[in-house]
């Protein structure tokens, strides 16, 4: 993952990111009723923007399949409890 982050000031950030994955789901088979959990693989490029301020941060990313075509979409929140930042 590439991230590029422009700080406004000292608690707003705005960033764009592009991402190449390979990521993996679970799959349950069944084989004749012998359950067999293993695990499938894809892989991934995309791109994405976000706006944090101060430990609060939202986020927004498209991801294509490389060898189908199948989009994704995530739409992510995050907040840092315990950041490492003094609040002095």
């Amino acid at each position: 993952m590439l991230i590029e982050e422009y700080p406004v000031n000292d608690n707003f950030r705005v960033g764009l990111s592009e991402h190449v994955s390979r990521n993996a789901y679970n799959v349950d088979e069944n084989w004749g009723g012998v359950c067999c959990v293993s695990a499938g693989f894809y892989n991934e490029f995309g791109a994405g923007a976000y706006l944090a301020f101060k430990e609060f941060s939202l986020e927004f990313r498209y991801g294509r399949e490389i060898d189908e075509p199948r989009n994704r979409f995530y739409f992510m929140i995050n907040y840092a409890f315990m950041s490492g930042k003094s609040s002095k």
